[in-house]
């Protein structure tokens, strides 16, 4: 193919009556939508095919379903997309929060003997995967593939092919009916997709990552660490299952650590004896993740999560298992009254069938005063094999409420509530310290919304028929 003819492919839009099949490219990033502007006797049809480079990285916007389609695997949020979770997956990146971002995975030897070295690019199976999808022969679907066969073989034989279709969800659209929410799933201007069509689709994507939730080197470190002592317990039903308590201040990133270590898990554990899944102890009162605030909670999780906690009611990927209301955002009205809750629903996990999942531990922010007392309680009640414990840098906002080393000695040296005694208290956990690599709310809407308006969202999602 000639220079000339490769630079007509940068952006190709194709009218066919109703429906309009394009093409739009960006350095590593391509992207091949089909969107219709009307369809008789049912719903307009819209989605799009993003092929990625390996050393492309994007930033999603918007709501979606993404599925696998070919090629390498790719990553988002710590959950991997490929042959062996292909979705679809509901994903979301409302601009409450940071955008998703994608970002191909290294290929290596899996821990149980698969490796992910991709064979050679074979255009027909690419094609015949494209037509099992979509079951027509219009000359805009052949159009459609024709784009995406071709784009693939410009752009070479390690490159990944994933599936983007509009997520449509009446609860979720609803929200945006809320005034001060109108613009919960607000689409950047300047994008990969030309406007009309990211409104039609309801996503779109920038080139690269540095806005959206990138993992750190010690994220991953502390999730093979945790996915190996899983696969120990897996192979010997009498040891109980591992525990993994994360600490840290507010905003430091505690929650989208959880949703990093839950998606890894779910889609990387290589042991398939049993379904994989995790338990989550949901400690936090005031921004609990998979309940309206005010609740402690026990849920199991089973499917990858993509999004912020009032997107979790839409996609069903959890199970409650157990809810307690405390009544108050904070524990410091009733402490006492918290610490009983916290053990009534602590007890529903000890309660389940064996083998029991493993389990993650979410704890408040508050790391200072009756809040430190609280939190060493909840170390001494669910005994965790593993402390993770997020630190701000000096220049993040709220460095100072970093926590203390949790380490046995520094707890025993401490007091629980009411003055009790921990210096006896066998603690024999690890501590795994890791830097936050929360963002700053500088450049997304995200900064207009405040925790209350967090928990109101996740009410009105709850609350939902």
């Amino acid at each position: 193919m000639t220079a000339e003819q490769e630079a007509s492919l940068k952006n190709v839009q194709n009218q066919f009556d109703n429906v309009t099949v394009g093409l739009s490219t960006i350095n590593g990033l391509s992207l091949v939508y089909y969107a219709e502007t009307s369809s008789i006797g049912s719903l307009p049809e819209h989605f799009g095919v993003l092929l990625s480079s390996p050393k492309a990285a994007f930033t999603f916007f918007g709501k979606a379903y993404v599925s696998y389609i070919y090629g390498a695997p790719m990553e988002c949020m710590g959950a991997e997309i490929s042959m062996k979770s292909p979705g679809p997956h509901a994903i979301f990146s409302p601009s409450t929060h940071a955008p998703l971002a994608f970002r191909q995975r290294v290929t290596n030897m899996t821990s149980d003997g698969d490796d992910d070295v991709l064979s050679p690019f074979n255009p027909s199976r690419l094609e015949t995967t494209l037509r099992s999808l979509f079951s027509s022969d219009t000359t805009s679907y052949n159009c459609f593939i024709e784009l995406v066969t071709g784009q693939h073989g410009m752009m070479g034989d390690n490159c990944s092919v994933l599936l983007f279709r509009p997520f449509v969800c009446r609860v979720s659209d609803s929200l945006q009916n809320v005034k001060r929410f109108g613009n919960l799933y607000s689409l950047t201007p300047g994008n990969i997709l030309p406007r009309p069509v990211s409104q039609k689709l309801g996503f779109n994507f920038t080139e690269g990552d540095a806005t959206g939730f990138r993992s750190s080197v010690e994220m991953s470190i502390l999730a093979d660490k945790y996915v190996y002592n899983i696969s120990k317990d897996s192979s010997d039903d009498t040891t109980k299952p591992t525990r993994l308590l994360l600490a840290g201040p507010k905003s430091a990133g505690k929650s989208s650590l959880l949703r990093f270590l839950v998606n890894r898990l779910l889609t990387q554990f290589s042991n398939r004896r049993i379904p994989p899944r995790i338990a989550v102890l949901d400690c936090d009162v005031g921004q609990p993740e998979f309940t309206p605030c005010g609740m402690v909670s026990l849920t199991i999780i089973s499917r990858p999560i993509f999004g912020p906690p009032f997107t979790h009611h839409v996609t069903k990927s959890h199970n409650l298992i157990c809810q307690c209301f405390v009544g108050t955002v904070t524990p410091s009205e009733n402490p006492n009254f918290y610490l009983k809750c916290l053990e009534y629903v602590y007890q529903a996990y000890l309660n389940l069938p064996t083998p029991r999942p493993p389990l993650i531990v979410n704890t408040m922010g508050w790391t200072q005063g009756l809040g430190m007392a609280l939190l060493v309680e909840q170390i001494v009640l669910t005994k965790p094999d593993l402390v993770a414990q997020i630190q701000l840098n000096p220049k993040q906002f709220g460095a100072r409420q970093n926590l203390p080393i949790l380490d046995a000695p520094t707890l025993r040296s401490m007091h629980g509530w009411n003055s009790r005694d921990l210096s006896t208290e066998p603690f024999n956990h690890e501590v795994f310290i890791l830097p936050s690599v929360a963002h700053l709310a500088t450049d997304r809407l995200h900064s207009r919304y405040g925790a209350p308006d967090h928990r109101d969202l996740t009410l009105l999602a709850y609350e939902a028929p």
